[in-house]
């Protein structure tokens, strides 16, 4: 079993992800998800995880380089920015 200082090393020093961990330990994503939890160690937000996984190389980021317009940016800007709560 993976112990509580290997997951803080591995998932919060190294920002691994639960997948990475689960590959290099021989067992699977979710069974690193519960002794996260089981150890009282937060788990990351997807806006997080994601913002890491593209940091890293491990994803591309969603929509960068797929051809939208200055317009369609700005209307996306826009929108993200009323759902936070923000005026733009």
């Amino acid at each position: 079993m993976l112990s509580k200082e290997l997951l803080e090393y591995e998932y919060v020093i190294n920002k691994k992800s639960t997948y990475q961990i689960a590959e290099e330990h021989n067992t699977y994503a979710n069974m690193v998800r519960r002794l996260l939890l089981k150890y009282c160690i937060s788990l990351r937000s997807k806006a997080e995880a994601q913002s890491i996984a593209i940091k890293n190389s491990r994803h591309a980021h969603p929509t960068k380089d797929v051809g939208h317009s200055e317009e369609t940016i700005d209307k996306i800007k826009r929108k993200i920015n009323e759902r936070r709560g923000k005026k733009s």
